[in-house]
């Protein structure tokens, strides 16, 4: 059985990383996109570029 110690350890050290990401690819928090939204760094930094060529060129089409 898992302790609700180790639980909270590993969330809060799920949120801490992903607060990290944040922090090193959108330090401004210029775009709309939540950090807590996605599972993996790739898929974040992925999101970040998708928003990123929308602010850039709106009538891009993926």
């Amino acid at each position: 059985m898992i302790s609700r110690k180790r639980i909270l350890r590993f969330a809060i050290g799920k949120m801490l990383r992903q607060d990290g990401w944040a922090e090193k690819y959108n330090p401004k928090n210029q775009f709309d996109v939540n950090q807590y939204d996605y599972s993996t760094c790739k898929e974040y930094v992925n999101a970040l570029r998708e928003k990123w060529q929308e602010y850039e060129d709106p009538e891009y089409e993926l």
